[in-house]
């Protein structure tokens, strides 16, 4: 039995594009499901169609549902 893993990523910049594409074409039981940037978090989780976006990390790193960052 495997478990979906679920992702925050902190970054929106070029690195933060590259992982987001990796977690959702290529890492298998893993789900992106929110992103935190100070400027751009709401725009990039719209366009990859990831859940939840942050302005603060400290945030996403307290979201109870996110279980890796």
């Amino acid at each position: 039995m495997s478990k979906t893993v679920k992702v925050g990523l902190v970054g929106t910049g070029f690195v933060g594009d590259i992982h987001a594409t990796t977690f959702k074409n290529w890492v298998r039981d893993a789900e992106l499901v929110a992103v935190a940037s100070p400027h751009h978090a709401g725009h990039f989780a719209s366009e990859r169609g990831i859940p939840r976006a942050y302005s603060d990390y400290h945030d996403l790193v307290n979201d109870p549902e996110i279980d890796v960052v």
